[in-house]
């Protein structure tokens, strides 16, 4: 588990994990398997220490996506179907399963399913059987496809194998749904991944309460007085209430997962929330009257209407759906799907304004 304060420190110190990990736990008769996203696929390949240390240059399948359309493959393959490499990946992956090469480096779309990583097209005595080693370098956009990534090794013509996770700091809001998954499956829980759960839920209780208080008009600060040491308890300090308004602005350490999970819990109870600024000096803000929130609200299925002009001068009194209402922290575009078009597109929240508009609490879609 690594913390960083942006994506770049997150990436250097699970570089630097897995060339320890490289040097001092690869057992000599491991293959290496290196799921990751598009982007870092890109990194790894070029990665002269990485390469000197595994002894040869990597096989890559990485189908040339970038991450938005990596997802969009992920989403559109059946979580239950059996996919087939596709043939112009085959001669890196028939290469990888006879041993041939003895790392490939894949994204998550093209790796993680189907693939049973062993030689199905000969008979089993001849088959070259791998000891498999599956390295989750970036953690999987969703548990689902965190267990097709491990469900690679041990397959049934491979000789051995294990699967290694690196999860960063912008995935620890799914910590309490991994913990949830190895108890089903009866697996050790890691004493840090126990910790961080436990953590995240003692925040969660207290932010409850602090918005409980916010939404009877109190000051949702008294939720923190009594907390103790702990990692919820600093959300006293830092903290920001603006009575008249009944504005609370949390810190602005406050981690990118822990603003995430607080996100989820202003949704769930109601309660409109926007982050503001980049960076380390990002905040998030809370408040019962979406008018009193520093930048704009919007909720999935709201009626919009396009109220000025776009770069090219057009567009006023289009309206549509919002399909994704979180803005942007740089180009600070949402996502409509306007009437009478046939495709979801992304614009600038600055535009919009909604066709009907409650003040004091969020609307049911």
């Amino acid at each position: 588990m690594f913390m960083g304060k942006n994506d770049e420190q997150d990436e250097k110190k699970r570089r630097e994990a897995l060339l320890k990990w490289v040097r001092t736990e690869l057992k000599h008769d491991e293959a290496v398997l290196l799921l990751c996203h598009p982007g870092t696929v890109k990194r790894l390949v070029a990665d002269q220490e990485l390469i000197k240390l595994l002894g040869s240059a990597p096989q890559v399948m990485d189908g040339g996506l970038d991450e938005a359309e990596e997802q969009d493959e992920s989403n559109r393959q059946s979580v239950h179907a059996e996919q087939a490499p596709r043939w112009d990946h085959w001669d890196e992956y028939q290469r990888f399963v006879k041993g041939e090469v003895r790392w490939l480096v894949k994204t998550f779309a093209l790796g993680a399913r189907g693939l049973d990583y062993s030689q199905t097209t000969v008979v089993p005595e001849m088959a070259h059987q791998l000891s498999l080693a599956v390295i989750l370098f970036d953690f999987p956009m969703t548990m689902m496809e965190y267990i097709h990534c491990i469900g690679r090794t041990h397959r049934g013509r491979q000789k051995d194998g294990r699967a290694v996770v690196f999860m960063s700091e912008g995935r620890f809001w799914m910590a309490g749904e991994l913990l949830a998954l190895l108890e089903r499956c009866n697996q050790s829980i890691p004493e840090d991944l126990k910790e961080l759960v436990d953590n995240n839920e003692a925040l969660l209780r207290e932010c409850r309460q602090a918005m409980l208080l916010l939404k009877n008009g109190d000051s949702p600060l008294s939720a923190f007085r009594d907390a103790g040491t702990g990692t919820a308890s600093s959300f006293n300090m830092g903290s920001l209430f603006d009575a008249d308004k009944r504005l609370w602005s949390l810190p602005p350490d406050v981690t990118r997962y822990q603003r995430r999970l607080i996100h989820a819990l202003a949704h769930e109870e109601e309660l409109p929330h926007v982050s503001t600024t980049t960076g380390e000096g990002r905040r998030l803000h809370i408040a019962p009257d979406r008018n009193n929130l520093p930048d704009k609200f919007f909720l999935e299925g709201e009626e919009v209407v396009q109220a000025r002009e776009d770069a090219q001068g057009q567009g006023v009194g289009r309206q549509g759906r919002v399909v994704d209402p979180k803005i942007h922290p740089w180009k600070r575009t949402v996502g409509v799907r306007f009437d009478g078009e046939a495709k979801d597109g992304f614009i600038s929240a600055d535009l919009l304004e909604l066709r009907s508009v409650s003040s004091t609490a969020v609307l049911e879609v």
